[in-house]
């Protein structure tokens, strides 16, 4: 008999769930939760959205100081290129001219002998 009362509270129960769950009052309600969540979550889209258009300017601005950085790198590698083709080609003419004047030298001391 405990059994079969206890079966019979529990029904009651379940019908005061589901006709307090049926109230406009409860459907109101439930629905007002719902709204704040979805109010919530457009505040938290909004909050990741303004923080994503700031990594995208960051990242951007990034790649701007790095292309600049590219562009002037090479620059100076050409200069640097262009700098030794001078330099050893000066060296190659100074020992030109050295050893000319060597062999005018030896020539003018040999042909008086």
């Amino acid at each position: 008999s405990s059994t079969l009362e206890s079966g019979a509270q529990m029904l009651r129960v379940q019908n005061q769930i589901m006709l307090g769950a049926c109230s406009p009052h409860y459907q109101d309600d439930q629905l007002s939760l719902i709204g704040q969540g979805v109010s919530n979550l457009k505040q938290y889209s909004l909050s990741v959205k303004n923080e994503t258009d700031l990594h995208v300017r960051l990242l951007d601005d990034i790649n701007v100081d790095v292309d600049r950085a590219t562009t002037g790198l090479e620059a100076e590698g050409d200069r640097a290129q262009i700098l030794a083709k001078k330099s050893s080609n000066f060296r190659l003419y100074l020992a030109i001219v050295v050893l000319t004047a060597i062999l005018v030298f030896e020539l003018i001391i040999g042909g008086s002998k």
